[in-house]
C-alpha cells in the first residue's frame, strides 16, 4: 500500500490565482504613484456619502442644489483626470476612479433616496456612466480604474442606505453595474474585476434578503437572480475565451463552481414556499448547464474542454439532485460536498493550492451540517430519500478526493498527502454509515443481518473491482477489511440471534465466504507479504470452522430438545469435517503451486486441521459448562 515519493525537483504549486491578483492589486494600488492622492480619493468617496446624509438631516440647502454641487464636483474629478492622463497616469486613474463613484453615489441617492428624479432619469444616466466608466477603463487598458468605479458603485446603496425603499431600484442599480463588467469582460480578462462584481452581487443581494425578504417579493426578486446568474455565467465563459493562447481555455475555478452555489442557495431561500419548487429549480439548472457545456463544445472543441468538463459535471451534479429535492427537500450538505470535490478537481487541474483546501474543507463543513440537520428530514422511500442520499454523495466526494489526489501525487502538497488517507477513510465511513443507517431504519429483525451481509460483500467485491479498474492500490484495504468484518458479524450474530443460517442471512454467509475466496484468488500474491497470506488464509478457515460447528449445535439441539450429548457432537464433527476438507484443498493447492511450496503449504493444512480439532474440543468444553 505504498505510493512513489514526490519528486523534489517539482515546484511547489502555485499560490490560487484569485488571492495574488487581489494581493498583487492592492500592492499596486498602495505602493503605485501617490499613496497620499489615492488614499485621499477612497477618503473622499466616504466622506460625500456621508455629508450627503448628514446634509439631509441637519442642513438648510435644497437637496437638489447639495446633489447638483456634488455631481459637478465628480464632472470635474473627471475631466481633470482625463486631462492628466498622459503626464501623471497614476494620478489620473485615481481621480477618474473616484469621479465615477461620486457620479453613481449622487445618481443613486436622488432616485432612491430623496425621489428627486424619475426611475427613467436614473436609468438613463447611470446607463451613460456605465458606459463611460468601461469605455475609459479600455481606452487606458486600467484595471484599476474599472475596479474602483466598480467599487464605488457597490458601495453608494451602502452608504446612503437608511433601510428603507425599493429592492427593485436596487436591483435594477446593480443589473446596470453587471452590465459594465460584462462588457469590459468581453474585451479584457481581468479577474480581480469580476470576482468583484460577482461578490458584491450576492452577498448583497442575500444581506437584503435576510433581512427584508417575504414570499410577495418572489416576482420581482426572481427575475434579477436569474439575470445575475446568467451574467456571471457568460463572465466565466468570456474569462476563458480571453485568455493568452499558452493558456486559451484557463478557468475560474471561484466563479465556475461559486456562482451555482450562490444562485442554488438563494433560489433555495425564494422558492421555499413551493412545492417542488427547489426540484424544478435544480432541473431547470442542471439541464442548462449540459446543454451549455455540448454548445461550447461543439463551438470550440479541445479549446474549451475543461471549461465544458465543469460545466458538465455541474448540471449533473444539479439534475441528480432534482430527484431526492423532489422527494424530500434539500440536500445542502451533499452540494455542499460536491462542490468541494469539484474545486479539488479544478485545483488539481490548474496547479492551484488554495482552491483545494477550500474543496477539503468544504466537504468537512458538509458532514457537520449533514449531523446537524439530517435527523429533521422526514422518511421516505429506501434509498431514494435526502438522508440516504445526502450521506451516500458526501461518501462518494470524499472517495473521488482522495483518489484524484492519489492519482496526481507529485502534484499535490505534503499537506494534502497527509490528509488523502484520512479523506479517503472520511468518505468509506460515509458509506457505510449511511447504508447501515438506512438498514437499521427500513429492516427489521433478522432482515437487518442480511442485508448487513449483503452491504459488507458488496463494497468489498466493489472496491476490488475497482481496484482492478482505477489501478488505485488503496482500495486493497477495504478488500482485505472483508475478513475482519466477517469475523465480527459472526460475533454478533450468534450473540443477537444464536445461530447464522436464519431465511435471508444463509445466502448472505455464501456470498461473503464466495467473495473472500474470490479476493484471495484476485489478489496479487507477490503484493501481499507471505505472514499476511497464512492468516488470511488461517482466517477464513477459522471462520467458517466456527459457523459450521455453531449452526450444526444449533440445529441438533433445536431437532433433539434436552439432548446436550448430541448438540455437542456437532462441533467435533465439523471440526473433523473442516480439518478433511482443508487438508484436501491444501494438497491440491500445494499441488497446483509446485514442488517447491509444496511442503510449506501442506504443512499450513495440517496445522489448520489440528487447530480445527481443538476448537470443537473448545466448543464441547464450553457446550458442557
Amino acid at each position: 500500500m505504498s505510493f512513489e515519493p514526490p519528486d523534489p525537483s517539482l515546484k511547489r504549486p502555485a499560490r490560487s490565482a484569485w488571492l495574488g491578483s487581489l494581493i498583487e492589486w492592492l500592492k499596486g494600488y498602495l505602493s503605485g504613484g501617490n499613496l497620499i492622492v489615492r488614499v485621499g480619493v477612497i477618503v473622499l468617496f466616504f466622506g460625500v456619502a456621508f455629508l450627503l446624509k448628514y446634509a439631509a438631516e441637519h442642513s438648510q440647502l435644497p437637496m437638489e442644489l447639495r446633489l447638483v454641487g456634488v455631481a459637478l464636483g465628480g464632472v470635474l474629478m473627471l475631466g481633470f483626470g482625463w486631462r492628466l492622463r498622459h503626464q501623471r497616469e497614476s494620478y489620473a486613474l485615481a481621480l477618474q476612479g473616484g469621479a465615477v463613484g461620486l457620479l453613481y453615489l449622487t445618481v443613486f441617492a436622488a432616485l432612491r433616496l430623496y425621489n428627486l428624479i424619475p426611475a427613467s432619469m436614473a436609468f438613463a444616466l447611470l446607463l451613460l456612466f456605465v458606459a463611460c466608466s468601461a469605455l475609459l477603463a479600455l481606452l487606458q487598458n486600467s484595471r484599476a480604474l474599472a475596479v474602483l468605479g466598480s467599487a464605488g458603485g457597490f458601495l453608494a446603496p451602502l452608504l446612503i442606505s437608511t433601510g428603507e425603499g425599493s429592492h427593485v431600484a436596487l436591483f435594477g442599480y446593480y443589473l446596470l453595474l453587471n452590465t459594465g463588467i460584462l462588457a469590459i469582460a468581453w474585451f479584457r480578462a481581468w479577474r480581480i474585476l469580476n470576482l468583484l462584481g460577482f461578490g458584491s452581487t450576492f452577498v448583497i443581494g442575500s444581506l437584503w434578503g435576510f433581512q427584508f425578504y417575504r414570499s410577495e417579493f418572489f416576482a420581482t426578486t426572481e427575475p434579477f437572480l436569474i439575470a445575475f446568474f446568467l451574467m456571471y455565467v457568460a463572465v466565466a465563459v468570456l474569462f476563458a475565451l480571453r485568455q493568452p493562447p499558452n493558456l486559451k481555455g484557463w478557468v475560474d475555478g471561484s466563479l465556475v463552481f461559486g456562482v451555482p452555489l450562490a444562485t442554488a442557495a438563494l433560489q433555495a431561500a425564494l422558492v421555499k414556499d413551493f412545492e417542488y419548487g427547489l426540484a424544478f429549480s435544480a432541473l431547470a439548472l442542471g439541464g442548462f448547464y449540459i446543454s451549455l457545456a455540448a454548445l461550447l463544445f461543439r463551438r470550440s472543441g479541445e479549446s474549451l474542454r475543461l471549461l465544458c468538463e465543469s460545466f458538465l459535471a455541474t448540471g449533473v451534479v444539479f439534475s441528480t439532485l432534482a430527484i431526492p429535492f423532489a422527494l424530500e427537500g434539500r440536500l445542502s450538505s451533499a452540494f455542499w460536498a460536491l462542490e468541494g470535490g469539484a474545486m479539488i478537481w479544478i485545483g488539481i487541474r490548474q496547479s492551484h493550492l488554495l482552491p483545494r483546501l477550500f474543496g477539503l474543507l468544504l466537504q468537512l463543513l458538509a458532514g457537520l451540517l449533514y449531523l446537524e440537520a439530517g435527523y429533521r428530514i422526514d422518511w421516505g422511500l429506501p434509498l431514494l430519500n435526502s438522508l440516504y442520499l445526502g450521506a451516500a454523495l458526501i461518501a462518494f466526494a470524499g472517495i473521488f478526493s482522495a483518489f484524484y489526489l492519489d492519482r496526481h501525487w507529485q502534484q499535490s502538497h505534503p499537506l494534502e498527502r497527509r490528509l488523502t488517507p484520512l479523506f479517503f477513510a472520511w468518505g468509506l465511513l460515509w458509506w457505510l454509515g449511511g447504508n447501515f443507517q438506512e438498514i437499521l431504519h427500513f429492516a427489521q429483525g433478522v432482515d437487518e443481518s442480511s442485508w448487513l451481509l449483503l452491504l459488507l460483500t458488496a463494497t468489498a467485491v466493489g472496491a476490488e473491482l475497482l481496484r482492478r479498474r482505477l489501478d488505485w492500490p488503496r482500495l486493497r484495504l477495504v478488500s482485505l477489511g472483508l475478513l475482519p468484518a466477517l469475523l465480527l458479524m459472526l460475533v454478533a450474530m450468534g450473540q443477537v440471534h444464536g445461530h447464522y443460517l436464519i431465511g435471508w442471512a444463509s445466502l448472505g454467509w455464501v456470498l461473503m465466504f464466495a467473495a473472500l475466496y474470490w479476493i484471495i484468488r484476485e489478489l496479487e500474491w507477490d503484493e501481499m507479504p507471505p505472514q499476511l497470506q497464512r492468516y488470511w488464509h488461517a482466517g477464513n478457515f477459522w471462520a467458517l470452522c466456527w459457523l459450521l460447528s455453531l449452526e450444526t449445535a444449533w440445529r441438533i439441539d433445536w431437532l433433539i430438545a434436552g439432548g446436550a450429548s448430541w448438540e455437542l457432537s456437532g462441533w467435533g464433527f465439523c471440526a473433523a469435517a473442516d480439518a478433511a476438507v482443508a487438508d484436501a484443498w491444501w494438497t491440491l493447492a500445494a499441488l497446483a503451486v509446485g514442488a517447491s511450496d509444496r511442503s510449506l503449504q501442506h504443512d499450513n493444512c495440517r496445522a489448520a486441521g489440528r487447530l480445527a480439532a481443538g476448537l470443537g474440543a473448545a466448543g464441547q468444553l464450553h457446550q458442557s459448562w
